[in-house]
């Protein structure tokens, strides 16, 4: 394990995904990057009741899921009757790469697109580029925040794909 990650290691995540083995894989890397608190789900209405009980600092969730995908899942978080809920980052995770997908899905509200199969330094980079921004840093205060923003890595932004905010989808 690395020290520029230690910060990091307190965090809550909650995985979404309809594929057991993808929701394992995850839970490993993020484990190996010594992250602990993690919950999963596997599918959209669980993970909405888990997210209400257990409120995570980051959420992964799978793009094609069944019943309810991910674009639908973020929808309902961000337009959720509880305000602590509408501001916790999602970090996507799907198989598709192009822009079209990209850019649907960060018109939604999410914070961060991982392409399938992902990487351990991908997840890593995803999620500190997730906290580097500033108003993760300030969401209601979760039981688990804290100033990370000065540790996420600078980089690959999206903005060359027409994407705001200090976006990252590849790195």
């Amino acid at each position: 394990m690395n020290d520029d990650f230690a910060a990091y290691r307190d965090l809550h995540v909650l995985i979404i995904d309809d594929e057991s083995f993808v929701r394992t894989m995850v839970k490993q890397m993020l484990r190996s990057l010594g992250i602990i608190n993690i919950r999963e789900a596997d599918e959209g209405a669980t993970a909405l009741k888990e997210a209400q009980l257990f409120p995570p600092d980051v959420i992964i969730c799978d793009l094609n899921m069944q019943p309810i995908d991910g674009l639908v899942f973020v929808q309902m978080l961000r337009n959720h009757q509880n305000p602590s809920l509408r501001d916790i980052p999602v970090i996507i995770l799907s198989g598709k790469s192009d822009l079209a997908s990209v850019k649907e899905a960060t018109a939604r509200g999410i914070n961060g697109y991982l392409i399938k199969p992902v990487s351990l330094q991908s997840l890593k980079n995803r999620l500190m580029s997730v906290f580097k921004d500033p108003r993760y840093v300030k969401i209601s205060n979760p039981p688990h925040a804290r100033d990370l923003s000065s540790q996420a890595p600078q980089g690959n932004t999206g903005s060359n794909l027409g994407l705001s905010g200090g976006f990252h989808v590849f790195d």
